[in-house]
């Protein structure tokens, strides 16, 4: 306000004063501002105030005059400190707002920006201004060229900004600005520069970028944009520039139709960590292309030929990738650049191409990536391994490692053990020149190789010998004829395999045998022999039909499996069997180890009829003393009746100890009952004196 009056004041007083020629040429109401934003960014320390506030309008430093009303201002590197007051929403003649390099400018974009209405170039780059990108940029009808770069702007895009459909320049980068980029923005079909720059702005470029026909330049850099390019971009016939860089998400291969355009004079694809793929073929109707500049990305594959029809390039740079062949460009008489490095291209790649050098062109080939990948390589002592270290050239020279010392004899090629030995363990790797190529050591990266003992393979069931080699890639040829990583065996023997990899081959011998189990018969696998809870002593004959209870008591082992000896067999752990014909037996326990190796307990068992003593001779001389039952192991009840039928004896529960002391010595008549196993026995037993 004091501005104002002051300025009032000056002219009212003054008739002839440069002020009054101020008024006199250009609206008031837009000098009233000129000296707002003099005020709001300190103009008194600007670099260049030239005439500001003391001469014609017209020759203020940065003023731009139509029809007496401001329609340009260009505030480039003056050191505007402070902010851009709302008041220059008011200048709805202005066209050209260019604000560039001045770090203190702060505060917010004025949110009255859309009173711009005439508006056709906007340019805020490289000052310190804040907040958000205004949605109100969407009402600048005429607005043409629009860049926002290198503030301290957060927040997101606005979707208004698919409203500037006159729009030709969309240039957006701030660090800040996260999001994605609006569906809307693809709907400006006059769009003819396309660049973001926003380290935080997410999402995938949508297919609709192919309605962006008069693209001429796309460009992205340091976003967190992901997927893939689309193939509707070759859409846009006058596409130029294709620059790609620093975006750590875009993945995928290159379309091939982009790789192609006729149009396109500048692939400027570099530091993008995901994206890969080979250069297509169809590179070679990019017939306008001048510039392939593709370093540090994951692009693999060979060159292809097509690309040395071209005859306006000049440029390629291809470093820092994973191409893996090179094709002759000494046809290329326009190329003036080639750098190849850090690829995996080998001297057979270069040889052909060192011609250049002589043609003027420079050509920087050195160092290259190591050749093969690095391996761990288990073998068993004996094996015949070779570790493959060839590769491409006409006159190469080998020299291999061992813990960095150099191996004698280790000039070949391929480093070979016929008979690896366990102090032949250690890690291998190589270098690689060239009599041809100059300045160039191709190296070939390590091989851990771990040598174990050949030890014989024991086995009792089938044993499987699965080779030291897991290797997805690798083939596999057994002595049996199978070409798994593993097989199956049955007899015992020699066995071999021979492996096939990209980095190394081995041919290693399996020895069998047939094993034994390191548990103990009677020890480890062991049984006892039970009747009616009472344990049998191992001398102790069995009765005919009688329930025998065999426990297993084995401390280790499983799989156990009962053979009586008499056709029966079970596999439970504690079975109840029954002899049912006298004789010897041999009861065997079988169990298998970890191994699979089978241990045997047996133990021979006497089964009889049930005998009773026919005489006894009461006198106490220790033969024949009493009526005797043998075996003696159930539980039993005994009757003796004389001839007339007048029982003279009966217990119920017989201890075996009847010697008919009491009675007179004659022939006498017994039945014996056993009641458990339901059997009954009746005889005659004579007491002799």
């Amino acid at each position: 306000m004091f501005d104002k009056l002051f300025l009032f004041g000056f002219v009212s007083s003054f008739f002839f004063c440069p002020f009054q020629i101020v008024l006199a040429q250009v609206l008031e109401q837009d000098s009233l501002i000129l000296v707002q934003i003099y005020s709001s960014t300190n103009g008194n320390e600007w670099n260049n105030n030239s005439e500001w506030l003391t001469g014609p309008i017209e020759s203020w430093n940065g003023v731009g005059l139509s029809n007496n009303r401001v329609d340009t201002l260009r505030f480039s590197n003056n050191n505007l400190d402070g902010t851009l007051p709302n008041e220059l929403g008011q200048l709805d003649s202005l066209k050209v707002l260019d604000v560039r390099n001045n770090p203190a400018l702060s505060g917010n974009i004025p949110v009255t920006i859309p009173g711009l209405t005439a508006l056709r170039f906007l340019t805020l780059a490289d000052n310190g201004l804040e907040g958000s990108i205004p949605p109100g940029l969407g009402d600048l009808n005429e607005l043409t060229r629009l860049r926002i770069t290198n503030n301290n702007l957060s927040g997101t895009l606005p979707t208004a900004l698919g409203n500037l459909s006159q729009l030709e320049v969309l240039d957006i980068a701030e660090r800040r600005i996260t999001g994605t980029i609006p569906e809307s923005i693809y709907t400006l079909t006059n769009l003819g520069q396309f660049v973001i720059g926003c380290d935080s702005v997410s999402g995938e470029i949508s297919n609709s970028i192919g309605n962006l026909t008069r693209l001429t330049s796309f460009a992205l850099s340091n976003t967190l944009i992901s997927g893939s390019i689309p193939a509707s971009l070759s859409n846009a016939d006058g596409l130029r520039i294709v620059a790609l860089d620093r975006n750590q998400n875009l993945e995928g291969p290159i379309p091939p139709g982009l790789w192609g355009h006729p149009n396109v004079f500048l692939h400027g694809i570099v530091f993008n960590e995901r994206l890969s793929g080979p250069i297509a073929p169809e590179i070679g109707s990019a017939v306008r292309l001048q510039q392939l500049i593709i370093n540090d990305n994951r692009f693999e594959g060979e060159v292809p030929l097509e690309i040395t029809t071209l005859d306006s390039l000049e440029i390629i740079t291809i470093q820092n990738n994973f191409f893996t062949g090179l094709p002759d460009m000494t046809s290329m008489e326009a190329l003036d650049v080639l750098a190849v490095q850090n690829n995996n291209l080998t001297f057979e790649d270069l040889e052909p191409n060192l011609v250049l050098i002589d043609q003027g062109t420079t050509f920087i080939y050195a160092p290259q990536k190591p050749v093969y990948d690095t391996a761990f390589i288990s073998v068993r002592a004996g094996s015949r391994l070779v570790i493959k270290g060839e590769i491409g050239g006409s006159a190469n020279r080998y020299q291999w490692f061992k813990e960095g010392e150099a191996v004698d004899g280790g000039a070949n090629a391929d480093l070979t053990f016929n008979d690896i030995s366990i102090q032949e363990a250690g890690n291998y790797s190589a270098e690689i020149t060239s009599v041809i190529v100059p300045g160039l050591t191709i190296n070939r990266n390590p091989a851990s190789v771990q040598v174990t003992v050949n030890e014989p393979i024991q086995f009792c069931d089938p044993v499987i010998l699965e080779a030291s080699v897991a290797d997805a890639t690798a083939t596999y040829s057994w002595s049996t004829g199978d070409t798994a990583r593993s097989v199956t065996i049955t007899e015992p023997g020699n066995y071999s395999v021979v492996i096939e990899t990209a980095n190394y081959s081995l041919e290693e011998t399996f020895v069998t045998e047939l094993g034994s189990s390191d548990l103990m018969a009677g020890t480890d696998i062991d049984f006892d022999i039970f009747i009616e809870d009472q344990a049998v002593p191992g001398d102790q004959a069995l009765l005919v039909d009688g329930p025998v209870q065999f426990v297993n008591t084995s401390l280790a082992g499983s799989g156990f499996q009962w053979d009586f000896d008499d056709g029966t067999y079970t596999t439970e752990i504690d079975p109840l069997h029954v002899f049912t014909t006298p004789g010897s037996y041999s009861v065997q326990l079988t169990a298998v180890d970890d191994e699979g190796c089978e241990v045997i307990y047996d133990r021979n068992v006497e089964v009889q009829e049930l005998f009773v003593t026919n005489a006894i001779t009461p006198n106490n001389d220790g033969n024949n003393d009493q009526l005797f039952i043998e075996p003696f192991l159930y539980p039993a009840s005994l009757r003796v009746v004389n001839r007339w039928g007048n029982e003279v004896y009966y217990r119920p529960d017989y201890p075996n100890d009847f010697n008919g002391a009491d009675l007179s010595p004659g022939v006498y008549f017994y039945e014996i009952n056993i009641g458990s196993i339901d059997k009954k026995v009746n005889g005659t037993i004579t007491i002799m004196d």
